[in-house]
């Protein structure tokens, strides 16, 4: 069997992606969904008040941060706010 190495990041998307399919919470904020204006919103949270911590903890950017990025970088932006 060979073992695969994968970035930090991509582990924490995995993780959260994993929970998200699976019902439950996301622990790192990197999973999002339309919110009701179009924008990018992460969806569900757990514990959303340490979110930052844990974040930091992984060497990643404040939630807030992050959330920016996505909705300024959204290639779907304009296309999903005219439907």
């Amino acid at each position: 069997m060979k073992t695969v190495i994968l970035p930090i990041k991509t582990m924490l998307i995995c993780i959260d992606r994993v929970a998200i399919n699976s019902g439950n919470k996301q622990l790192y904020g990197t999973q999002f969904k339309r919110g009701k204006d179009g924008k990018l919103v992460p969806k569900e949270i757990k514990n959303k008040d340490e979110v930052d911590k844990r974040r930091e903890e992984k060497g990643l950017e404040p939630l807030a941060k992050h959330i920016k990025e996505r909705q300024e970088t959204d290639r779907f932006a304009e296309s999903s706010n005219q439907e």
